[in-house]
């Protein structure tokens, strides 16, 4: 079991380090750039084999609505593109309530992401209400995501099967993992409205942001439930926190 435990260490170590790696890199090319820094609290919306409704999560029973959190470190390349990494925590929930079943997934994901600035498909002007205001990114990228899932009847909340805790019998365990392919947008607010943070050193570095990136995952184990109907598993981040330029 240790050395099972060990591995999956290894594995998340192993994946930080190539990621952080990238910024690094993209930080000795572009040493003149700016950096960031970003802290988000949001929600995240399952979407697979156990859903009671097609788009809106249920609150009835179990709650779909799970809170999740993210730290990102970014690092320009021009000035519409830059490189981010981000570290996510959350637990995904579903129910089918056809079938009496719910699940819950503790996850870790990490991924690396290109961020597109999108302002001028919206507006030219430099000087507009748009571009004085907000910031609007699209957001693309690949990682993974490591998970510990549960399967629970929904009327007794026995349960019914799990993947990824810890005792197992096979020596050969692995940490649960599975390749992950975020996107989505990106708008950032800026702080210049209140007088305070306008007349300080924080001016044009403080935003308040706001995203909805959506995770597809490469497996449809993270329910513990196969639907050779349905496609593979994936859940929505929609959060709000505070971007700060360094």
């Amino acid at each position: 079991m240790k050395t099972s435990s060990n591995k999956s260490i290894f594995y998340i170590l192993l994946t930080c380090v190539l990621l952080l790696g990238s910024v690094t890199l993209n930080a000795q090319i572009y040493k003149d750039r700016n950096f960031s820094a970003q802290l988000n609290f949001g929600t995240l919306t399952y979407f697979g084999d156990l859903k009671a409704y097609r788009y809106i999560p249920t609150t009835r029973g179990n709650n779909e609505l799970t809170p999740a959190y993210s730290f990102s470190c970014q690092g320009r390349v021009n000035n519409a593109l830059a490189v981010r990494l981000t570290y996510i925590y959350g637990v995904v929930s579903g129910t089918e309530k056809l079938l009496d079943r719910y699940f819950r997934s503790s996850t870790h994901n990490i991924s690396i992401s290109g961020v597109l600035l999108l302002n001028q498909l919206f507006s030219k002007s430099k000087n507009s209400y748009l571009n004085e205001r907000m910031l609007i990114y699209g957001v693309f990228g690949v990682g993974r995501v490591y998970y510990q899932s549960k399967l629970y009847n929904l009327k007794t909340n026995k349960v019914l099967k799990e993947k990824g805790y810890l005792p197992v019998t096979d020596p050969n365990y692995e940490f649960p993992k599975a390749a992950v392919v975020p996107f989505g947008f990106s708008v950032n607010f800026k702080f210049t409205n209140h007088q305070y943070v306008y007349n300080s050193k924080f001016k044009d570095r403080l935003y308040f942001n706001l995203e909805m990136i959506m995770y597809a995952i490469d497996t449809d184990d993270l329910d513990l439930t196969h639907d050779p109907d349905k496609r593979k598993d994936k859940y929505l981040f929609t959060s709000f926190g505070i971007y700060c330029v360094l």
